[in-house]
């Protein structure tokens, strides 16, 4: 009995060990940060993010697309649409160009205004990305495109 949970539990060391040294560092954060998109909302830290200092979704977020940054796996950058002014109708049109053209992009956010606020309807459309450097230039083509 004591030699097949010793058994047991070595080759479940071995597994673990060989997913780890078969993955890149880079492939290792994109699937956490894929994991965490799929399940934002459901998210609890386990006891490797406590250990971390993660504590809370928008923090492992951060630290996920932060470390694909510093590894070269993504690239960040702001992408303005400077002849589009930001209101609702721009936002819902750009934005689903966006999905509809970049499926499988790391991450988009774009900057959001109420009604209300001065800087709407005045401030342009902006769009933060993350993404494959091997994408960076269709969306500099995608901004040309789609600012008028």
């Amino acid at each position: 009995m004591k030699r097949g949970v010793f058994a047991i539990g070595l080759f479940m060391i071995l597994a673990v060990c060989a997913l780890v040294l078969t993955c890149s560092p880079g492939e290792d954060h994109l699937r956490e940060f894929d994991s965490l998109k799929a399940n934002f909302n459901t998210y609890h830290p386990s006891l490797s993010d406590r250990l971390r200092g993660i504590r809370d979704r928008e923090t492992k977020w951060d630290y996920h697309l932060r470390k694909l940054e510093q590894l070269g796996v993504v690239e960040h950058t702001n992408l303005v649409f400077s002849s589009v002014p930001y209101t609702q109708d721009s936002s819902k049109h750009l934005y689903r160009m966006a999905c509809s053209n970049f499926p499988a992009a790391v991450m988009f956010s774009a900057t959001y205004y109420d009604t209300n606020d001065p800087r709407y309807g005045v401030r342009p459309y902006a769009l933060e990305v993350w993404d494959f450097p091997t994408n960076m230039q269709r969306w500099s083509a995608f901004v040309r495109a789609n600012n008028h």
